[in-house]
């Protein structure tokens, strides 16, 4: 009898099984290093301005040490910046569509870029449905680690398969949206923290529970929050969703 051979979930089929599906290599060494340069150079530009215009931007920037994307063309207006931004955003959209399907379209009002230096606040268990302000329109999170992260800087952590209960929950919309590690240990089929080298990717669904990796000590950790919306939610999305600043959480 000949040996069938059993095919290996696609990322696409991980998403929907797992609610998370890890992408090695979603970016290449060349664009890696690209996006790096560009989310470094952006850092400068927004510690160079003496005054944000942006009170949203500007907000987002003290509070969380992020970058939101939604104002971000706008403030790098006139700058070179501006250009290589748009197209490391239109690459990363094409790559997350060619995985996941067409029909994907990147979400600025809620994408950023957060640089963590371990000042500031860990995130707790939580999933962006809710903590994120995404709502019930179909989204995913594509986030980027720029550093080695799991091992030395903090990754996620991620209760895989949690998205099926919490797609069954109400959503939190008073009071604090974040859960409890019991919680959290009893929503999905496992906890996984997975080790990213940069140009990796943990994609996962809006109702997956997640959270910082806790770790001891000062770390530097730099990661890009790319959020994606169902172009068939999109007009929905758009009017129940404020394109104003939120009082967002961070994947980590």
């Amino acid at each position: 009898m000949a040996q069938m051979e059993i095919a290996e979930a696609t990322p696409r089929q991980r998403l929907l099984d797992d609610g998370v599906t890890i992408v090695r290599g979603f970016l290449g060494d060349a664009e890696t290093a690209a996006l790096q340069r560009l989310v470094g150079e952006v850092y400068q530009a927004m510690a160079a301005c003496p005054q944000i215009p942006d009170p949203g931007m500007a907000e987002n920037y003290k509070r969380w040490n992020g970058v939101w994307l939604r104002p971000l063309p706008q403030f790098l207006k006139g700058n070179a910046l501006a250009t290589r931004y748009s197209q490391a955003a239109a690459k990363i959209a094409r790559r997350t569509r060619s995985l996941l399907g067409g029909d994907w379209r990147l979400y600025p009002p809620r994408s950023y870029f957060r640089k963590y230096t371990g000042a500031e606040e860990l995130v707790p268990w939580h999933i962006d449905a809710d903590a994120a302000g995404i709502g019930r329109a179909e989204s995913i999170n594509v986030w980027l680690p720029l550093n080695a992260v799991g091992a030395n800087s903090p990754s996620l952590e991620i209760a895989a398969g949690s998205h099926r209960k919490m797609r069954a929950l109400p959503l939190l919309t008073e009071g604090s949206r974040y859960r409890d590690d019991s919680f959290a240990a009893s929503a999905g089929s496992a906890i996984i923290v997975p080790r990213l080298d940069p140009g990796d990717a943990a994609i996962f669904d809006q109702f997956t529970l997640h959270r910082t990796q806790p770790m001891a000590g000062v770390l530097d950790r730099t990661s890009c929050e790319f959020r994606f919306i169902k172009l068939s939610g999109w007009r929905r999305a758009l009017s129940t969703i404020s394109s104003q600043w939120p009082p967002a959480l961070f994947s980590g």
